[in-house]
């Protein structure tokens, strides 16, 4: 699940989401990860939605109560873990 060295990966954990949200949030999604400023300051070489339905264990490993979830990862683990789309958007201009 880590990625490789100076890499970044993007997962969202939810549940159910209407083909209409996931594809709205899949759209922003690439948008942002494919914008120069994040790929300058992150390059996120990966984005996978992952339905916590299935997927028991991350919402143990991960205490995930609220959906969705974005978990940003370098090669050390876990980066920035947060409910809110903004917070990842502002983590890279920080950066």
């Amino acid at each position: 699940m880590l990625p490789e060295e100076g890499k970044h990966s993007l997962y969202v954990f939810s549940k159910f989401m209407s083909s209409q949200v996931k594809d709205k949030l899949s759209k922003d999604l690439l948008e942002f990860v494919n914008a120069e400023e994040t790929q300058k300051k992150l390059d996120i070489r990966k984005t996978q939605f992952v339905d916590v339905e299935y997927e028991k264990d991350y919402v143990k490993a991960l205490n995930i109560k609220k959906h969705p979830l974005f978990v940003l990862l370098n090669k050390e683990g876990i980066v920035l873990q947060t409910n809110d789309i903004n917070q990842v958007l502002n983590y890279v201009h920080e950066k």
